[in-house]
């Protein structure tokens, strides 16, 4: 069976990386601790212990995905990064469009966003019919949320959301 495969949209448009693709992608492929604790040490402290520096301890992977593809909307250099954690390398992808193209479902990160954009990235994912994890928040208004959810509906295409604390 093959695996399937991630798109990872990093969608942090501060300073900072984007902290949940970092923090979930060990949970969905295997990645490099010590890129981690260059990059985010926080989440480096969490999902590691002293007695396995080099390892992640605190994480229990579901088999079967694959990051194929990571798009950083501040740029394909913050992508690079993003693909050097990631331990099969995925492609870096100048655009959203392509980094959708080829794979099965799409994780929306944006770890410091307030959810305004969140319709306008997802809509041409729903329109491609690829499922799409949005992360919280949903959406910064309920008429937004309304749309991407009757969109899904519309087109047959799951759309979830959660807190990265819940799963």
């Amino acid at each position: 069976m093959s695996s399937f495969k991630i798109a990872m949209l990093q969608c942090e448009k501060g300073e900072r990386d984007e902290c949940h693709s970092y923090h979930y992608a060990p949970f969905m492929d295997d990645c490099d601790p010590m890129v981690l604790k260059e990059v985010w040490p926080t989440s480096y402290q969490f999902h590691t212990d002293l007695n396995h520096p080099n390892e992640f301890a605190n994480v229990e992977k579901a088999d079967g995905f694959e990051i194929a593809s990571v798009w950083d909307i501040q740029g394909t250099a913050r992508g690079e990064t993003f693909s050097r954690y990631v331990d099969r390398r995925p492609r870096v992808c100048a655009t959203m469009d392509e980094a959708t193209e080829g794979v099965d479902g799409v994780f929306l990160a944006d770890g410091g966003g307030d959810g305004s954009e969140h319709l306008e990235w997802v809509e041409p994912i729903l329109r491609k019919r690829i499922p799409v994890f949005v992360d919280k928040p949903f959406a910064s208004k309920f008429e937004e949320a309304s749309a991407m959810v009757k969109l899904a509906e519309e087109t047959g295409t799951p759309i979830f959301t959660a807190s990265i604390l819940s799963y």
